[in-house]
């Protein structure tokens, strides 16, 4: 301020003829000023630059910068089982959780769990849905329906996103409930867990479009969904 400078200042206020003009208070206080080199302004515009983690320059953004700063892992190979397009996302941050170990539990459901964790075999146990997604193949333990769900991380399938979404839903609700259980002590009827499940997928189910093939029909009657929204035409 003293020097007459104040926060709208920029840096040509300071150069002079392509040379700085160093206020002398300055040039006292920091004699290292006097090395620093002379530069020649442009007339164009600023561009903010951000060098990413790589040490490339990039164009600025809250995003970019969070890519550099983040903490890094490998990656897991059930990532894209819990992420895909279709997915509803409060579930898929359930099963995020669950794949890391992470649901963490009350004392009094101690007895279900090793070290804090939920015993996921008892999640499977009630997947009462598992015909809707043609499941009825793969084991209820948890380590089945996982071994399914990666080796399928990649496919869009109506068979694949469905039972995705099955799987999700089901974890979720009946996470849901056991807490529901034991923190208010108020239950539901299978039957209304099943229903709540099935109703859940089938709506996210409508907003989805598959390819017209006999697989999808079986879904669509399975499911009762509109055929002429579900199904793409060649055209689309």
């Amino acid at each position: 301020m003293l020097a007459g400078f104040s926060r709208t200042s920029v840096v040509a206020d300071i150069i002079q003829n392509a040379e700085w003009k160093w206020p002398t208070s300055w040039l006292d206080l920091f004699p290292v000023l006097i090395n620093i080199p002379n530069v020649q302004l442009s007339s164009l515009q600023d561009v903010y630059y951000w060098k990413d983690f790589k040490g490339k320059e990039v164009d600025f953004s809250s995003g970019m910068v969070w890519e550099s700063v983040r903490s890094r892992k490998d990656e897991v190979q059930w990532y894209k089982a819990v992420w895909f397009s279709q997915m509803i996302p409060r579930h898929s941050f359930l099963m995020w959780l669950i794949f890391r170990r992470k649901l963490k539990t009350q004392d009094k459901i101690m007895r279900w769990s090793a070290g804090g964790n939920m015993n996921y075999n008892l999640v499977c146990d009630s997947l009462v849905t598992r015909h809707l997604a043609f499941l009825q193949n793969v084991q209820p333990k948890w380590d089945d329906i996982t071994r399914w769900l990666v080796q399928r991380g990649n496919s869009n399938s109506a068979w694949t996103v469905i039972g995705k979404l099955l799987i999700a839903a089901t974890s979720y609700f009946i996470w849901q409930e056991r807490n529901s259980k034991l923190f208010s002590n108020k239950s539901r009827q299978v039957d209304q867990i099943r229903d709540l499940i099935a109703s859940t997928v089938q709506l996210k189910l409508v907003t989805l479009r598959f390819k017209n093939i006999v697989m999808v029909n079986r879904f669509i009657e399975a499911w009762n969904l509109p055929r002429q929204l579900m199904v793409k035409r060649d055209e689309d």
